[in-house]
């Protein structure tokens, strides 16, 4: 299984619209990281996001350029549980590729959970549009890579 653990692109900031969609960076930003997973043949079998428009807008810029269908979960808010994603990840199918899309802290947190087995300290994935891929080959999950919009 692989699981992709990602903060929504760059928003607008409230003051401007308080529903904070993408911004026009956090739009690019993501269509190239979407990019380079297509490439790199990445096949999600389902991006789940948070109930906020930005990673919900995220997601579908994935799911176009993946291939991939989207749905919203709980759990993914900021101030979530990271527990909530642990279970959710538990009653998935072994051998797929599942995207979450969500917010700062609970991403750093589930992201924790999993390699470490507890949620504190975090993992720290402060950038908005960038992908941790996380496997567990063995029952055991590791960071694969971390991919930089900067980087593409």
């Amino acid at each position: 299984m692989q699981v992709y653990l990602m903060q929504h692109g760059d928003a607008k900031p409230e003051s401007e619209d308080p529903e904070r969609p993408l911004s026009a960076v956090g739009k690019k930003e993501t269509t190239k990281i979407a990019k380079k997973l297509a490439k790199l043949q990445v096949k999600p079998t389902m991006i789940y996001h948070s109930p906020k428009l930005r990673a919900k807008q995220t997601a579908e810029i994935l799911a176009k350029a993946l291939g991939a269908k989207t749905e919203e979960t709980p759990g993914l808010k900021p101030k979530d549980s990271p527990q909530t994603i642990k279970n959710k990840i538990s009653e998935l199918k072994e051998h797929g590729t599942y995207f979450f899309v969500g917010h700062l802290p609970n991403i750093e947190l589930v992201a924790a959970l999993l390699v470490t087995d507890v949620s504190e300290p975090p993992i720290h994935i402060s950038r908005y549009s960038a992908p941790l891929c996380l496997e567990n080959p063995e029952k055991i999950w590791r960071i694969k890579f971390y991919l930089l919009p900067e980087l593409l």
